[in-house]
């Protein structure tokens, strides 16, 4: 098989096309399992299929072609009631999606090797004998049609037509929203015309044609010996076809003759629903494919306008102080308002083009939950909630793999087996529910089960061995703090190595990877009832709302979504709620003790904050909270990060910064720095 040019127009489309659609069909195929399948789940699988074997013909990928072709065969008996999706069919149709995914990677993944379809193909096979047609009778009107059907100029072409085989009247309806609908049109023309005789095409206009201004409707009149048969094969493999009608022409009878009946198709196997068109949802689409480099362009010019915005309003408020009272300067700040306004409604437009649905993640993960319940032995009910919620597609993209550990460890850390969740009283069916909800300037995301729960002794036990913590520390740490070793490097509480979790690697991962995202992630559990991880994460990479706050020469910035709460500070509050434990000190946060960082020591600028006038600002999530205390809190603005992943590091530009996570320029064009909250807490 060959590979695709990813940068090819139209490789690129059917490369993006085919991977929601065999995401689509797992997700149906799982439905049956899960019993969230209902009569019209084998419909959609049957079109999802039909579609991805139509443009893998177009594409002449023959291997892809093939195993999609058995699999429809197959999805046709279970639609009939002749095969189950269950047992070893189940597992049959997956490993055959799981081979379709793999030639896909193929086509665009160079350092990727094609998988061997023998297996596949050979046990789908097995199937093949006893299947239904692969593609529904109903999707060609199969009529004898009398001149009634044609008009007077069709119907006349064909009665001189000097044809010994079938003289048919094509007419192909594209989708509305078809993508490159000329050249559908030429491939639909180019493939009839191998069958046979065209007579006549319309629009006939070749410019009509080229420049899509022929709408969606193409008419062709053909003289074929081949058949119908031939000609629905050809115009099923040419995707987003919303409507195909065949009708076979014939002279009307001599008066007096009786009149032949149409002859009507049987009843098969697919409802009236199923006619291998697309449900309105998917036809009567409001969106458009666009580059993602032009909306990072759209993002990029945002980021300066809100920076030019910042900077105007800067410019206004020392005008108003020099001339309050002038006309001039009033003007100025009412068009400075309103420009305000409308920034911060075009900024929510152009920020929701990066947004990208949960659910596009959360869906990958019913298949590896099944898959390792089924290798432990273990009942899952796994129930996803919130997937609509919208997050920036920089961020969803490196969601998978902490999700991906969290989830694996909830099976094998957390469920117990079914014998033992029936000694516990519990129901022999465990549950881990997926859910995410969106808060006015965060996305939270929960991995919640309802297993042992985590061992804090255990945990304990394990920071002494390792020697992370001294036995003084394991004293005084909370059960709260305790927990939080468990994103340690090498860190494992299993006391047996299995294939998915036990050698200490992937909280650690899981930890890294939400702090590089400006998150932060918490747990929550309680033996025999179960484990809730928390991950907390910004709306958006690019543009969020941020606290400034001075620190002698230096501008700090900490995201309004990691912030619980901010106090004003004076002398005397500073002698009563901050404490020395050891070489650290706390902060008197209510009922809680929490750890206090004073911003000026941790960045060694060497000031002493002035303890007439401070500031606390509470940051965390859950249980993990921790006190940032500094001179001066400017207010809340809109920055834009910039990374500087580039510049720091012990052998680079800006050498190690340490509980830094980016950079902002501000309206006055000096820097802030971007606090990294979970930096901080690790220290």
């Amino acid at each position: 098989m060959h590979r695709l040019d990813i940068n090819d127009q139209y490789h690129a489309i059917f490369i993006d096309e085919t991977r929601e659609q065999l995401e689509e069909m797992e997700k149906e195929v799982l439905a049956f399992e899960t019993g969230g399948a209902d009569g019209e789940t084998i419909n959609i699988i049957l079109r999802m299929a039909h579609s991805i074997k139509g443009s893998a013909s177009t594409m002449q990928l023959t291997e892809i072609k093939e195993v999609v072709h058995l699999l429809e065969s197959l999805f046709t008996k279970v639609r009939s009631g002749d095969a189950a999706l269950e047992g070893l069919v189940m597992d049959i149709v997956l490993e055959a999606i799981d081979t379709l995914k793999e030639l896909h990677r193929f086509l665009w993944d160079k350092d990727f090797e094609a998988p061997d379809t023998t297996s596949v193909i050979s046990k789908l096979k097995l199937f093949e004998g006893k299947a239904a047609k692969t593609a529904p009778e109903n999707i060609v009107d199969k009529s004898i049609h009398t001149d009634s059907d044609f008009t007077d100029e069709e119907a006349n072409l064909l009665r001189k037509a000097k044809c010994s085989g079938e003289k048919l009247k094509i007419t192909v309806i594209m989708n509305e929203d078809a993508e490159l609908k000329s050249v559908k049109a030429f491939m639909i023309c180019h493939g009839i015309e191998e069958l046979g005789e065209i007579m006549s095409i319309s629009p006939d206009n070749y410019e009509e044609l080229e420049d899509e201004e022929f709408g969606s409707r193409i008419v062709l009149l053909l003289c074929t010996e081949q058949g119908e048969e031939a000609v629905r094969s050809v115009l099923e493999s040419i995707t987003e076809l919303k409507d195909i009608s065949i009708k076979a022409f014939m002279k009307p009878e001599a008066e007096g003759t009786p009149k032949v009946k149409s002859s009507k198709a049987e009843p098969n196997i697919f409802s009236k629903g199923c006619e291998f068109k697309y449900d309105k949802k998917i036809d009567e689409k409001t969106s458009v494919r666009v580059n993602i480099n032009k909306i990072d362009k759209l993002i990029n010019l945002m980021g300066e306008f809100v920076l030019d915005k910042e900077a105007l309003g800067r410019l206004s408020k020392e005008l108003k102080k020099k001339y309050g009272k002038d006309p001039s300067v009033l003007r100025l700040i009412d068009v400075f308002a309103h420009i305000s306004y409308l920034g911060s409604e075009m900024e929510e437009l152009v920020l929701s083009t990066r947004m990208l649905p949960l659910g596009n993640i959360f869906d990958q993960f019913p298949r590896m939950i099944r898959d390792l319940a089924i290798k432990h032995s273990k009942k899952v009910n796994f129930i996803i909630e919130g997937k609509e919620t919208g997050i920036d597609r920089g961020i969803i993209e490196e969601l998978v793999d902490p999700l991906n550990h969290i989830l694996r460890n909830s099976i094998d850390h957390g469920l117990e087996t079914e014998e033992e969740r029936i000694r516990n009283g519990k129901d022999p069916v465990g549950t881990i529910r997926l859910s995410a909800s969106q808060g006015k300037n965060h996305v939270a995301i929960t991995v919640k089960d309802d297993g042992k729960g985590i061992d804090v002794v255990r945990v304990r036990e394990k920071a002494l061995e390792k020697g992370i913590i001294s036995g003084k520390e394991s004293v005084n740490l909370s059960d709260e703090a305790m927990l939080q070793y468990i994103f340690e490097p090498g860190f494992s509480t299993a006391r047996k190595v299995s294939e998915i979790s036990g050698r200490g690697v992937g909280l650690d991962v899981v930890k890294s990877n939400i702090s590089k995202l400006h998150g932060i992630i918490d747990i929550d559990t309680a033996p025999n009832e179960g484990t809730t991880f928390t991950i907390k994460l910004p709306l958006t990479l690019a543009i969020i709302k941020a606290v400034l706050m001075e620190e002698g020469p230096c501008t700090f910035a900490v995201p309004v979504s990691s912030i619980v709460e901010i106090i004003r500070m004076r002398g005397v509050d500073c002698k009563e709620l901050i404490h020395k434990t050891g070489k650290n000190e706390v902060f008197n946060w209510g009922d809680h003790a929490i750890p206090l960082v004073r911003i000026g020591s941790y960045f060694r600028l060497n000031r002493a904050v002035n303890r007439d006038k401070s500031y606390i600002i509470v940051v965390g999530n859950g249980e993990r909270k921790l006190a940032l205390m500094t001179e001066q809190v400017i207010g809340e603005q809109e920055i834009v990060i910039k990374s500087i992943g580039d510049f720091a590091g012990s052998d680079k530009l800006l050498g190690e910064m340490e509980g830094v996570s980016g950079v902002s320029i501000l309206g006055d064009g000096s820097f802030a720095q971007v606090i990294d909250i979970a930096a901080i807490m690790r220290r």
